[in-house]
């Protein structure tokens, strides 16, 4: 079981952790049914500076076409930018590119039917350093809000290194947890 559950009635639907360096995690596949989908990520840093993106699908492989977008909107030290994404790959988890440690939540609404685009609100910290053991200095938070377009229930997801190509360190997960309903 993880170590995180976002509500009392949530279903712990899987999870997935890296053991070596790599491009992706997962997909977790949890088939039809749930209405509403958690998804907690830890990302231990990146081998270069990128952004990953969250990735749904409707079957048991993720959707890597063209068929997201997204608003993101960095709170820094000392600066607030944001930034309009559409036709993407993906959903990124923050709006600012690193190779340090991020840890964040997806709250998804995951309805079926016309006129039931998924609708994504993360939200990522972004730590100071790769991999942090002990409490260390979190440089950011984003706020990314996304559709997946797609009217059709997600039955899995993963997390993708990013457009630069970077892949996640050793020790990346994620967890997905479900309410089930149609939406």
């Amino acid at each position: 079981m993880s170590p995180f559950l976002p509500a009392p009635s949530a279903t712990f639907l899987g999870s997935a952790v890296l053991g070596s360096n790599a491009t992706t995690i997962g997909p977790v596949i949890f088939g039809p049914g749930w209405g509403y989908l958690y998804v907690y990520h830890y990302i231990a840093g990146y081998t270069g500076g990128d952004i990953a993106l969250l990735r749904l699908g409707t079957a048991t492989t993720v959707d890597t076409g063209t068929n997201y977008s997204s608003y993101a909107t960095l709170l820094g030290a000392s600066t607030v930018t944001s930034t309009a994404l559409s036709s993407t790959s993906g959903i990124k988890v923050a709006q600012d590119t690193t190779t340090n440690a991020r840890r964040g939540h997806h709250e998804i609404f995951n309805g079926t039917g016309t006129g039931f685009n998924k609708f994504v609100d993360s939200r990522t910290l972004t730590y100071s350093a790769q991999n942090p053991t002990a409490a260390s200095t979190i440089t950011s938070q984003s706020i990314v809000t996304g559709t997946w377009f797609n009217t059709a229930q997600a039955q899995c997801v993963g997390l993708f290194g990013g457009l630069a190509g970077a892949s996640l360190l050793t020790g990346s997960f994620i967890s997905v947890y479900g309410i089930p309903g149609t939406g």
